[in-house]
């Protein structure tokens, strides 16, 4: 047998500073209940010139699952609200969510 070659060590992930990556990316997983629906998101910041990962920082909501009187669907107002506070932006209940600052959503 022959030996095995070191395994080579991956460059940090850097990504080209023109592309279209925003600074600022959510990773969100909710899981919803009965009574209340959680929401856990990383919200990740990357420097604009260089497309480096900046921070990481964990965001946790607790939401009533059915509360028609303030959002009309739990898991799309946990979405709407950590896109808020990831981007500093105010969404409306109502509109659209966008989707730009969206790395991934999981459902459980």
């Amino acid at each position: 047998p022959h030996p095995r070659p070191s395994p080579v060590p991956l460059p940090p992930q850097r990504f080209h500073p023109m592309s279209a990556r925003p600074p600022v990316k959510v990773r969100i997983a909710i899981d919803r209940g009965g009574t209340f629906t959680d929401v856990y998101a990383d919200i990740l910041r990357y420097d604009p010139s260089t497309g480096a990962l900046l921070t990481s920082t964990p965001h946790v909501l607790k939401l009533l699952s059915v509360d028609p009187a303030h959002y009309p669907d739990a898991p799309r107002e946990g979405i709407r609200r950590v896109l808020e506070l990831a981007t500093g932006v105010a969404i409306d209940r109502e509109g659209k969510v966008p989707e730009d600052a969206i790395e991934s959503v999981r459902m459980g």
